[in-house]
């Protein structure tokens, strides 16, 4: 079947009705291939009885509730990217402020660190 599909590919033929584009491979082994569609797996279907004809007792979204969902996800995003800054520039802030002191410690357990360890 490889094979087939890679002459398909090469020659710009059609495959099991369908026209290759490209050899999909998963860790070295053929998985399949790219084909170009009609779009066809993309469109909603004709009737909204055959999303229930196969799955018994599934709810298909509604479409009313998709722009509510939308603008509430949009400003919990929008939230927490807020929070998320302002957690990091405050931490920036209390870097800054405190620089020279926290400079000035670590210099001191530096120096005092390599006092002990020459004596040894």
């Amino acid at each position: 079947m490889e094979a087939e599909v890679k002459d398909a590919v090469n020659s710009g033929s059609y495959y099991d009705d369908e026209r290759p584009l490209n050899v999909l491979y998963t860790g070295g082994k053929f998985a399949g291939f790219l084909y170009e569609g009609d779009g066809s797996l993309t469109q909603e279907p004709q009737d909204d009885m055959s999303y229930e004809s196969g799955y018994e007792g599934a709810s298909v979204p509604s479409n009313r509730l998709s722009p509510g969902v939308n603008l509430a996800g949009t400003v919990v995003w929008t939230v927490f990217v807020m929070l998320l800054m302002t957690i990091v520039m405050g931490a920036v802030a209390f870097i800054m402020k405190y620089i020279v002191i926290i400079v000035l410690i670590i210099g001191a357990y530096i120096w005092i660190k390599s006092k002990f360890s020459r004596r040894r």
